[in-house]
């Protein structure tokens, strides 16, 4: 519970906002002004009392925006209001006069839950209709100059309390707040930006889709046991943090282990405010961060139970508590001062002392901020940027991706194969059009005549899962087929391949993956990354790149692949790029029927067989999947993880019968089918 001082304190505050509006109702010209203004905003006027009903609202309003704005913690968790401030407000808004004896009674009383809901919906309603901040403020800059100059000043206040209690603000808060601080009427059309309005759908409650949630729990994984590794006292990490003159007096009563969850948890959600999210555990983003907290406090929730956490509206008293103790824990980030001034705290204690431990704990923290980065299915620019400069601020990220597909001479031939891929129709008709047209060039020089310039280099575009390695490994083998290259191998790699650690190092990298092609397809996934600050080195590989294209334009064919628009984007940032880069194929999503057809492949292919029961879900299952898909979805993706489940749950479902027969082995159930 707050202190009376506490409560004194941000109770004069609000007294001098109420000050401000109840000065002007009963002065006529006042009101005269102030009605037409509120006429235009779509209130309804009739009377003073409507008058002031309408101001205290927008105050209110004004006060919320604040927070909002802010990316202040307390407006994004469960719409648990706890934040003294906030409710003081609300509170005496329906009481004039209160003490903080009054407070309390109220505080404490269940009725007060009514008054948490009545602020969420308050909250969500400015969220996704309201894109202007101050917009009283606005309106007695007009109508009353003296009393908004009262009331801009107690909002100012606000507002430098909530700096002062949550410091840690994104890049977009701390610039509000700068804009609040010195130049408070272009707040407005500040607020009117895209981003804020992309900052109110985060309000939104987000499910996490099964895919999602084994990428978070796996790397989350990868945290906490980095986490349980370096809890010896022996470690270089523990040993550095003793070693600090501040952090070494508060140690024995903080605890060594409970520092480092403090700093780990502290350095992810450095990763939200670098990639300008909100700390929002309803978001999708959010799960991150809540699935890393959970963990620390020895919770490593399944599917099922995960989703059932990140409920708000949970009646579970288990999973309130659960919830209450995750809130908690952020909360408590904001409070803890631990004077290390640099952005992120674990690397702090280790870039000089062990340069193995740093670069291994800087590749979680990379994949961590790719996970959240990407939870929305695209990469926008700012969050390709900063990615790009988390690589090269922490000396690279030390994490090849290079793998390589040579032509089997024994398989059928790579036309047939793309013709037994399931779906993809617009893509086949594409590709089929390629290789005649580069027939009918071949014909028409064996024949004297004069053949049209070709460039056989490939953008692939289109969301995860929907082939285009397949297709890739495909068309490398048609290229060897039709003679326009003697191997036909592909080898697949992604910015991590070509992007080295230090100055010079990135065009030997990526001339060694180019060499490695030479005579194949070289297919760069997520092309689009190697685009990044002023400083990144993925300009050095994309400039080398571009120049062995032409030194080995006889034996060495491009193909890169990543998001639709990010791949337009890069593409047309570059002229180099634009020139040799013309042929765009486009991977479409898959229907529900294809995604049903991939999955009974797996089953075939895997000595499988499904019940009729089973069938009809699945079916059912996929159409929803479907029907509620984000821009990441998986695709074929989606129906392996969905097919490993499957078999999983039947080997569990299995594990204590006895005399198992071939056909029970092999049959899947509606009961196995059912698990996502």
């Amino acid at each position: 519970m707050f202190s009376k001082q506490d409560f004194d304190n941000a109770y004069d505050v609000v007294w001098w906002l109420r000050f401000a509006i109840n000065t002007m109702v009963g002065n006529k010209s006042i009101e005269f002004d102030l009605a037409n203004a509120l006429r235009k905003m779509g209130h309804s006027i009739e009377g003073v009392d409507d008058i002031k009903g309408s101001l205290e609202l927008l105050c209110r309003r004004d006060v919320l925006s604040c927070y909002f704005a802010l990316d202040y913690p307390t407006v994004y968790l469960n719409g648990e209001f706890d934040d003294f401030d906030l409710l003081c407000y609300v509170f005496s808004v329906d009481n004039e006069w209160i003490t903080y004896d009054d407070y309390y009674n109220y505080i404490t009383n269940p009725a007060a839950v009514n008054l948490n809901n009545r602020m969420f919906e308050l909250l969500k309603q400015i969220a996704m209709e309201d894109k202007q901040s101050l917009r009283l403020l606005s309106i007695l800059n007009e109508a009353s100059p003296s009393n908004a100059n009262i009331y801009l000043e107690n909002l100012q206040k606000l507002a430098e309390r909530l700096f002062q209690k949550a410091p840690c603000l994104t890049e977009q808060g701390r610039k509000w707040y700068d804009a609040m601080r010195d130049n408070p009427m272009s707040l407005a059309a500040f607020q009117e930006k895209e981003e804020f309005k992309l900052k109110a759908d985060e309000l939104i409650v987000e499910t996490v889709e099964r895919e999602y949630y084994n990428l978070i729990d796996k790397i989350t994984d990868e945290l906490w046991r980095f986490v349980s590794a370096n809890q010896d006292v022996s470690r270089t990490l523990l040993k550095a943090i003793k070693q600090h003159p501040f952090l070494g007096l508060i140690v024995d009563e903080v605890g060594l282990v409970t520092m480092i969850k403090i700093f780990v948890t502290k350095d992810l959600c450095e990763c939200y405010k670098k990639l300008n999210h909100s700390i929002n555990i309803n978001t999708i983003e959010g799960k991150v961060l809540f699935m890393f907290i959970l963990k620390t406090i020895n919770q490593k929730p399944n599917y099922d139970s995960f989703k059932a956490i990140c409920d708000p509206t949970s009646s579970n008293s288990d999973i309130q508590e659960l919830r209450s103790i995750c809130i908690n824990v952020i909360h408590k980030l904001y409070e803890f001062d631990d004077k290390v001034e640099e952005n992120f705290k674990i690397p702090y204690f280790l870039k000089n002392i062990d340069g193995d431990l740093y670069n291994q704990y800087m590749v979680i923290v990379y994949r961590c901020a790719s996970v959240i980065a990407k939870a929305d299915g695209t990469i926008n620019e700012l969050e390709s940027q900063w990615l790009s400069q988390l690589v090269s601020i922490t000396g690279g990220i030390n994490e090849e991706k290079v793998l390589r597909y040579d032509f089997d001479e024994n398989s059928n031939s790579p036309l047939d194969e793309l013709q037994s891929l399931i779906g993809l129709d617009s893509v086949k008709k594409e590709v089929v059009s390629l290789a005649n047209f580069i027939k009918m060039r071949q014909m028409r020089e064996a024949k004297g005549l004069k053949a049209p310039g070709i460039s056989y280099h490939c953008v692939f575009t289109g969301n995860p899962g929907t082939g285009k390695t397949s297709v890739a490994r495909i068309l490398a083998g048609i290229f060897k087929e039709l003679g326009v290259l003697k191997s036909g191998h592909l080898v697949e790699t992604d910015r991590s391949g070509l992007v080295a650690e230090y100055v010079g190092q990135t065009a030997v990298k990526t001339n060694k993956i180019i060499d490695s092609a030479l005579d194949g397809v070289l297919f760069v996934d997520e092309a689009y990354t190697l685009v990044g600050g002023q400083n990144d080195y993925g300009k050095e590989a994309i400039t080398t790149l571009l120049k062995r294209m032409e030194d080995d334009r006889e034996r060495l064919i491009v193909i890169l692949t990543g998001y639709t628009n990010e791949m337009e984007d890069f593409i047309n940032s570059n002229p180099g790029l634009r020139s040799r880069f013309n042929r765009f194929i486009n991977f479409p999503d898959y229907s529900a029927e294809e995604l049903f057809d991939i999955f009974k492949i797996n089953t075939i292919k895997n000595e499988y067989v499904l019940t009729d029961e089973a069938v009809q879900y699945l079916k059912l299952r996929l159409a929803e999947a479907i029907k509620n898909k984000k821009k990441d979805f998986g695709n074929a993706r989606f129906v392996r993880n969905y097919f490993e489940l499957a078999i999983e749950h039947q080997a569990n479902r299995l594990s204590t019968e006895v005399d198992l027969t071939a056909d029970k082995l092999s049959e899947l159930t509606l009961e196995d089918v059912s698990v996502c």
